[in-house]
């Protein structure tokens, strides 16, 4: 995000999406995981972005900090919206997310890169150290 911040409105709008759709995918199952209504929302400006994206991981924080050992085995039909019968444990579930947003970060790092704009290091360890 601080790379993007950079990136004049042109440029950012070559990447805004794929915040976005991140962004709404980690939304998405935050609702599947607590059987809320999902709306995906149009947000109209950087800052917008920013906060929606601070909001989504405190709840994720706060809702993962709560769950038992029983809850992160939970098996639930979480493709149940589509009409899929395909079975995952909460856990597992998390994984994809992580690793989806792991996708599109590294595009649009790939993309803030070649703008001059480089986020760095996009190693979680070096991320957790502070570096």
């Amino acid at each position: 995000m601080d790379a993007a911040r950079n990136l004049n409105p042109e440029q950012y709008a070559t990447v805004a999406g794929g915040f976005a759709h991140f962004l709404g995918t980690q939304e998405f199952w935050y609702a599947n995981w607590t059987d809320a209504e999902f709306e995906e929302r149009e947000r109209d400006s950087f800052d917008e972005l920013v906060d929606a994206f601070a909001a989504s991981h405190a709840q994720m924080r706060e809702y993962f900090a709560a769950l038992t050992d029983d809850g992160w085995h939970r098996s639930e039909q979480w493709w149940k919206r589509w009409g899929y019968e395909q079975r995952l444990p909460l856990g597992e579930t998390l994984f994809q997310v992580v690793n989806h947003s792991t996708q599109h970060r590294s595009e649009i790092a790939v993309v803030t890169s070649s703008y001059g704009a480089s986020p760095g290091d996009l190693d979680y360890l070096q991320f957790k150290q502070g570096v």
